[in-house]
Order: structure tokens, then sequence, then C-alpha cells
């Protein structure tokens, strides 16, 4: 879950704000050190905050691709000049 964790933020920098990238290193640095004390209370709420983090995260970048998503949609609709038309072959027609 570690690793996980962070190569889903080193892949997504760009898309995280500093905050929640502030929130989910340190849920990840606590469950490290949980991992590391062979506490099995600590690391079974380590996994439990970094895993509610990830989800928080992803749930915010989902909502802004799909903002994003529909405000494109728009734009392109509202600009486009849509022709309709049908393809006749001739040749075939005799």
């Amino acid at each position: 879950m570690v690793y996980q964790t962070e190569k889903f933020v080193k892949e997504n920098e760009d898309k995280i704000s500093p905050e929640q990238k502030a929130d989910l290193d340190s849920a990840v640095e606590e469950l490290k050190a949980a991992l590391a004390a062979d506490d099995t209370a600590a690391i079974k709420a380590g996994v439990d905050r970094v895993s509610t983090k990830s989800q928080e995260v992803g749930a915010a970048m989902y909502a802004a691709g799909a903002e994003a998503a529909s405000d494109s949609e728009g734009a392109a609709t509202e600009d486009d000049d849509i022709v309709e038309g049908e393809v006749v072959d001739e040749d075939n027609n005799k």
C-alpha cells in the first residue's frame, strides 16, 4: 500500500493540491513508522488513514476531470456548426 500510494502521488503530482499531497505524505510516513515498529494496531490505523486519504484525492481528481470534460463538451457544441448529410454512391444505383 505504501508503494502504490507513493507511486500514485508521483504520477499525479500535477493534479493533486499541495494540501492533499501533504496529508497523504503524512499518512504514508505514519504507516511506515508503524510498519517499522511492528505495531499491529498502528499499522491497521495507518492503512485505514492512507486508504481514506487516497480515496479523497482520487475523488477530487475525478470530480475535477468530470468538470473539465463537461466544460469542454459544452464549448464544443456551442462553437461547432453541425452539418448533416447523406453520401450516395451514384455508380451503384445504376
